[in-house]
């Protein structure tokens, strides 16, 4: 018997096992609730302070001053918490010399208004380490099967 299963992070993963359809719940922290309605998916397109890049290309060494690598812990944290993380659905950055500043998350979220204001509470762009811009996001090819991992 073979089981296909399609996981988005904090959405109820459906599998498809012999003819039946099961639903399990993402599990949270105790008194979490979602922080969205999540209809609309948007997308945070990232790019890191140019002089912390800048001495990491020209010493191959990445070395953020106390106050930014305290906001690129607290970006980490903030993403992983709930009810954030429930909403998180794909984060990376790109390789390569043209594209090596480039990240970008996908979330969801209830409104323009929300995601601005989740990507504006983000602590690495609170403390202007990471650039940010926040767009309305389109996906129309999700092949988790196909992911690489981490």
């Amino acid at each position: 018997m073979i089981a296909a299963s399609l996981a988005i992070v904090g959405a109820p993963t459906l599998s498809h096992t012999g003819g039946r359809d099961q639903r399990s719940e993402p599990r949270r922290h105790a008194g979490a609730s979602p922080i969205v309605a999540a209809d609309t998916t948007y997308v945070m397109l990232i790019r890191v302070r140019w002089d912390l890049l800048a001495h990491f290309k020209e010493t191959g060494r990445w070395e953020p001053d106390s106050a930014s690598a305290s906001a690129l812990a607290g970006h980490s944290e903030y993403w992983d918490d709930e009810p954030l993380a429930s909403n998180a659905i794909l984060g990376g950055g790109m390789r390569g010399e043209q594209w090596d500043n480039v990240a970008l998350i996908i979330f969801r979220a209830s409104s323009t208004e929300q995601a601005q204001r989740i990507v504006r509470d983000d602590p690495a762009v609170k403390a202007h380490v990471f650039q940010a811009e926040v767009r309305p996001f389109d996906i129309h090819l999700l092949r988790l099967q196909n992911a690489a991992k981490p």
